[in-house]
């Protein structure tokens, strides 16, 4: 099976994925049984969540305004009580960001997620490789590129002590194009860079075995 035959199962066939939706556990389980066919043991592992990763800095947002609301409206106390809100409501956001339990999740409606974690260790050593595939494969057209302000799905690995290496498709700009966008369906996705992508990471993986 190709690349871009998952992309077509788990977006048409699962569907929409949302966090804590049944459609999340399926595409899990697709992916899961995808590794195992393929002579690798991955590991089922399910946890609590909130039920989108935007709740909890709306939930941010919201503490803020109300915090704006008491420090005008309220009085002497009011400053002191949106001094306190706003701070926890800070502290909260960044623990957020740090992958730490904090305020905003315990306030949030939560639901059963699943993933699946397959043990692979990266370092910097491992990006010169990929690297140097890149160079001696021009035809890949793949790159590297230093996101700044942002984090991936590798974050969650790093902060658990692995060490990773993220692949994504973006222009050469950084812009990640229909990203989170009602445009980000199958027909846009271009399947020559899924297939050349799907070379690049058999490439390293060559790449890696010889080491």
């Amino acid at each position: 099976m190709t690349a871009m035959t998952h992309v077509r199962y788990l977006a048409e066939t699962i569907g929409p994925r949302g966090s804590t939706t049944p459609q999340e556990a399926a595409a899990a389980v697709y992916a899961a049984q995808t590794l195992r066919e393929a002579g690798l043991t991955p590991t089922v592992e399910t946890f609590v969540s909130a039920r989108s990763a935007w709740y909890p800095f709306a939930l941010f947002s919201t503490l803020i305004l109300i915090a704006e609301t008491l420090f005008w409206a309220a009085g002497g106390w009011g400053a002191w009580a949106a001094l306190l809100l706003a701070g926890l409501a800070f502290a909260s956001v960044l623990l957020e960001l740090a992958f730490r339990p904090n305020l905003l999740r315990w306030l949030l409606p939560k639901g059963q997620r699943e993933t699946f974690l397959l043990t692979a260790a990266s370092d910097r050593k491992l990006l010169a490789l990929a690297e140097k595939a890149a160079e001696e494969r021009p035809e890949l057209a793949a790159y590297s590129h230093a996101f700044r302000g942002a984090y991936t799905e590798g974050a969650i690995a790093a902060r658990h002590g692995f060490r990773v290496l993220t692949l994504v498709s973006h222009r050469r700009d950084g812009v990640l194009p229909e990203w989170h966008r009602p445009t980000d369906v199958v027909a846009n996705v271009e399947a020559g860079v899924v297939k050349r992508t799907e070379a690049f990471v058999e490439e390293l993986l060559r790449r890696i075995d010889l080491k």
